[in-house]
Order: C-alpha cells, then sequence, then structure tokens
C-alpha cells in the first residue's frame, strides 16, 4: 500500500490544500484556515510523527512564526494551527498529491482525515476547475489516485468476502 489514506480522505486533503494554498497562506485569516480544516480534515490536528530533521521545518518554523505576528495570532490558537500551518507552508508549492500525502504525515499524522465523501460544495467553481485540471494533468496525480482507488476497491472486495 502506498498510503493507509482512502481516495476520500486524499480529495479531502486536496480540497483543503487547494483552497488555502492557491493563495498566499499569509494572507489567509486564521478562522478561515480553520473553518476549511474543520470541513475537510475533520477534527484538531495531533501531531504524531516526529519531524525527520529536514530543512523545511526550519523555514516553516520561521513563516509560522511570522504569520501568527502578521495576524496577532493568541496561544491557544497558535496551538490548534501549528502543525497545520507547518503542513501548509511545507506544501505550497502544490507539486504532487503524493507529496501532499508525506508532508500532512510528517506534520499531523494521517490517521486524522475525515473519511467522509465532503464534495465540492462552496468550492468556487474557478478553483474546482483549477483543482481538476491540478489532479488530471499530472501524470504522477493520476497513477497516485487510480492506485488508491484500486486498493479500496480490493479491500472492499475482501472485505465482502470476509463477513459472507
Amino acid at each position: 500500500m502506498i498510503t493507509d489514506l482512502t481516495y476520500n480522505q486524499v480529495m479531502n486533503l486536496v480540497y483543503f490544500t487547494s483552497i488555502i494554498c492557491t493563495e498566499k497562506v499569509e494572507n489567509t485569516d486564521p478562522d478561515y484556515i480553520l473553518e476549511k480544516w474543520s470541513t475537510y480534515i475533520g477534527i484538531n490536528p495531533l501531531r504524531i510523527n516526529q519531524w525527520d530533521g529536514d530543512s523545511i521545518y526550519f523555514t516553516a518554523s520561521q513563516e509560522v512564526g511570522d504569520y501568527c505576528r502578521k495576524w496577532g495570532v493568541d496561544e491557544n490558537v497558535f496551538e490548534n494551527m501549528k502543525y497545520i500551518l507547518m503542513y501548509l507552508y511545507s506544501v505550497k508549492h502544490m507539486g504532487n498529491i503524493e507529496t501532499m500525502v508525506k508532508q500532512f504525515n510528517i506534520y499531523i499524522g494521517n490517521s486524522v482525515i475525515n473519511d467522509n465523501n465532503v464534495g465540492t460544495r462552496g468550492i468556487h467553481p474557478k478553483l474546482l476547475s483549477f483543482i481538476e485540471r491540478w489532479c488530471s494533468d499530472r501524470p504522477s496525480n493520476v497513477e497516485y489516485l487510480q492506485i488508491i482507488q484500486r486498493e479500496q476497491d480490493i479491500n472492499d472486495i475482501l472485505n465482502e468476502k470476509g463477513e459472507n
């Protein structure tokens, strides 16, 4: 398996990341980020994994500090947002879905993503069009989503056989 995430979880992560990262993270209100987090990811972030010590952590730390100063984020909000912000700054250039999933696992842990099909309600049509093109125009994204869907279909079949 390439990830423990389901197709719905990966798409929820893509929607959340795209909504925030198509604009500059530093220009996005903390309440808006938390609202979209709640919708697409579902619960408060719990950092599960240890950081791997790469330089992106140090870069993100400076950016997170600058963000919090700019928006006047208090200690309570900071505690709720710091790992979300670390993740967002690490993927702000929207490389590919696999990178998003890996970075999410580094900063948050993948077991927390909402598994419901949240869908695209409330996403501006232009942004939705961008997301669809971004997912389908990059061969690595197409392949990654196909593998996840295939693995999920196999697991569903095996679970059905186990119930019979």
